[in-house]
């Protein structure tokens, strides 16, 4: 008690680093009077001591159990993507708007898992209403009877959360809300480093809320994803590519820039195919799309060879050709002349039914060829594949 400010602070700290239940019982005892940052140092250490008491336990979250009360859900996905997500999830019996190109909100009474239906979204989180984005408005969030009975549902073992505030680094608003959070909710335990919930706030946002996003959920969806390639596809692009598609049983399908399979295994998944066909020049994703076909159970033929010259089948027999050609750094040659290059041999190969589905960076340009050729275009929209925009296409003979 007589000792000076600078000591009982290195004193406390000494504890928080020490853990245990002794320490905790010490800080807690601990008053800390007129010193502020005594109390702050204090309060910090006896926040880290209750998280890293619980750090041997396993802690996930159960995607199979239903929400208390229903849940508005987030789900978000590559630019472009969001139209296509919201017809999806309602073939699924879950309907939704397209809040943004990349955004589609839906109220979910259903579990977590019943949204693994779609291939199309990324991630997602559960939305919260917010007073405002004071440190007391956001503790009251996570605290409300509402989100405390979801977290409990939803949380198997310790439910460790962290607050991402989006719009700045604000580590005292982090620590604040993280001590008022603690004092009320004793089983929310802030962990930022194994975390199993993340709570989200952008501060800078007019449109005041909490997005909830669990962390440790298992997603199968994309399980066959054993091996990957440079630029391949985002495994939710590839889906996209399939569900446009569609499928027709007896497909004789053919993807002329294969990478890592993803296409091939997407449409795999839609319905049984005649032939399946991926040809590349790269032998390192023709390795990588072995092990992912292999890993889907797919049984396809690979072949090293260039898309502009290669016969996949006799000519007018292949009914699908399915691709997201290669860009940046796995193209030493222009994308866009690659692929009027490539038209040709791929028109030569469509039956007459036949079906083009990709994504190219030039639409324009690439338009102009495949319609010299015969084909007509039946579906499009513009997509973003990280930092290069491109256009999904559907082409018909």
């Amino acid at each position: 008690g007589d000792a000076p400010p600078d000591e009982r602070r290195a004193l406390v700290e000494a504890l928080g680093k020490l853990g245990g239940d002794e320490a905790r019982v010490r800080l807690q005892a601990l008053e800390p009077g007129a010193d502020a940052e005594l109390a702050r140092r204090r309060d910090r250490a006896l926040l880290i001591g209750e998280r890293d008491a619980k750090r041997g336990e396993e802690s996930a979250i159960a995607i199979d159990v239903a929400p208390p009360s229903p849940v508005t859900v987030r789900l978000h996905c590559k630019e472009g993507l969001a139209g296509l997500l919201r017809d999806d999830l309602a073939t699924h019996g879950l309907r939704g708007t397209a809040l943004r190109d990349d955004t589609v909100e839906l109220s979910l009474a259903r579990p977590w898992s019943a949204l693994h239906a779609s291939r199309l979204w990324i991630d997602g989180g559960i939305r919260v209403p917010l007073a405002g984005p004071s440190p007391s408005a956001i503790a009251d969030a996570i605290t409300s009877p509402r989100v405390r009975a979801l977290l409990r549902a939803w949380t198997t073992g310790p439910i460790r959360w962290r607050l991402a505030v989006r719009g700045g680094h604000q580590r005292s608003l982090v620590w604040r809300v993280a001590k008022e959070v603690g004092a009320r909710a004793k089983e929310l335990v802030n962990d930022p480093s194994q975390t199993t919930w993340d709570i989200a706030v952008d501060t800078s946002s007019t449109e005041h809320a909490l997005e909830l996003v669990p962390r440790r959920a298992a997603d199968p969806r994309f399980s066959w994803r054993v091996a990957e390639v440079p630029a391949a596809s985002h495994p939710t692009v590839a889906a996209a590519l399939a569900l446009v598609a569609g499928a027709r049983d007896g497909d004789r399908v053919w993807d002329p820039f294969c990478g890592s399979a993803a296409e091939l295994v997407e449409r795999a998944r839609l319905g049984p195919c005649r032939s399946i066909v991926g040809s590349d020049i790269d032998d390192a994703a023709l390795t990588a799309a072995q092990k992912n076909l292999d890993a889907a159970g797919v049984t396809a033929t690979l072949v090293r060879d260039d898309a502009r010259t290669y016969s996949p089948d006799r000519p007018g027999t292949i009914d699908l050709v399915i691709t997201n050609p290669p860009l940046g750094s796995r193209v030493h040659v222009d994308a866009a002349s690659l692929l009027v290059t490539t038209l040709p041999n791929i028109a030569k190969h469509l039956s007459p039914a036949g079906r083009l589905v990709w994504i190219t960076p030039a639409p324009r340009t690439t338009a102009t060829a495949a319609e010299k050729l015969g084909l007509r275009m039946t579906r499009r929209f513009a997509v973003d594949l990280g930092g290069v925009r491109g256009q999904l296409e559907r082409w018909e003979r």
